[in-house]
């Protein structure tokens, strides 16, 4: 029996020296990542988007201080087992999407793991590019994740803090791509709206605003401009955005919106030419605004917590997907980059171009 009590009382001496070196060894600051080729050589080719994640245990407590990714994280974990962080330790952890399964590796120190390619030179050339930050995370060519907005290859660096969570993505020049272009200032953008976006080059989904007004709407932003939304109209069979188009006065925008008169309501601020198919110039007008992020190509601002519901309605609307292929999938793909971002308060993005390719850089900031 005394044989026994000492057996017990050497065996909780081990457990309790384990349980304070897995504790004392558990990171409480991530390390920031830069990469080489030595650290994508354990993604498998089949990853068409992989992560790196120096100091994991680390980057989960950040996770966890941030009101955003708590939620994200708390889901997540809901539906996918993860080891604790005093499992992983120091470790590095790697994650990477191969035929649509999310898998990890994880290089764990002797103690811990008793208990429990080709285009690598392109993406460590991209990856220079971007600053330190707590996680990288890579699209390779053949990746088609929405997110982000811009050519593959493409990595994006992430950074987490209690107040807000940073990327800034970047994207290797396309033949043909986006150019490099000097932009004019773009409007400030009103709080009082739900989404603003600023393009200083139209995409092709905006020539589908034709049929949602059921008048030629798209040519006014040839030469860029911008739109600030302040609700949508989703019980239409078309669901029609109810706020206020502000473009650049000049005679040629006067005369399309000159020939709209009977339907449009117009009004100037600060230089430009504001047009609205319903009664949003008066709460526009009244406004507070703020400065957009820098951008050549576009900025936009959002506000998820009024959006998200609005992008889960469009997503159910085929009238939207019939009619309007491209907006639909403009709608799904921005439901795809913010629906989990929903206790977010704004988030703001801007995308530029120059001759060594394309840089998003986002802003996420918490309530």
């Amino acid at each position: 029996m005394r044989s026994l009590a000492i057996f017990v009382v050497i065996l909780l001496i081990i457990v309790g020296a384990a349980a304070v070196f897995l504790v004392a060894t558990t990171p409480r600051q991530s390390t920031p990542v830069h990469v080489t080729p030595a650290l994508i050589q354990d993604v498998p080719a089949s990853a068409d988007e992989f992560a790196i994640i120096p100091s994991a245990a680390a980057f989960d407590a950040k996770l966890t201080a941030n009101p955003i990714t708590r939620a994200a994280l708390e889901k997540w974990r809901a539906q996918h087992p993860l080891p604790r962080p005093w499992m992983v330790g120091g470790a590095d952890l790697l994650v990477w999407k191969s035929v649509g399964t999310t898998r990890y590796f994880v290089r764990l120190d002797p103690f811990r793991a008793f208990i429990v390619s080709a285009s690598a030179a392109q993406i460590v050339d991209l990856a220079s590019r971007l600053p330190a930050r707590d996680a990288l995370v890579v699209q390779r060519e053949s990746a088609r994740g929405a997110y982000p907005p811009i050519a593959r290859p493409a990595v994006t660096a992430v950074s987490v803090t209690p107040s807000e969570i940073r990327l800034v993505s970047v994207g290797a020049a396309v033949p043909g791509g986006p150019a490099a272009r000097t932009a004019a200032a773009p409007p400030k953008f009103p709080r009082g709206a739900v989404l603003s976006v600023n393009y200083t080059s139209p995409p092709r989904a905006v020539t589908e605003l034709d049929r949602l007004f059921g008048t030629k709407m798209s040519t006014l932003f040839d030469d860029g401009g911008t739109l600030c939304v302040y609700d949508v109209d989703v019980r239409k069979l078309l669901p029609r955005p109810l706020g206020v188009f502000v473009l650049p006065d000049d005679p040629r925008r006067r005369a399309v919106v000159d020939s709209l008169h009977d339907l449009v309501r117009t009004g100037q601020k600060d230089g430009m030419l504001l047009l609205s198919f319903d009664h949003s110039i008066d709460q526009y007008q009244k406004d507070v605004f703020d400065e957009p992020a820098a951008g050549n190509q576009w900025n936009v601002r959002i506000d998820p917590s009024r959006m998200v519901p609005i992008l889960n309605s469009l997503g159910d609307n085929l009238g939207l997907r019939i009619l309007a292929p491209r907006l639909f999938r403009s709608a799904r793909d921005l439901d795809q980059w913010i629906g989990g971002l929903e206790q977010a308060k704004v988030i703001e993005a801007s995308d530029s171009a120059d001759s060594h390719g394309e840089t998003l850089q986002v802003r996420i900031a918490a309530k």
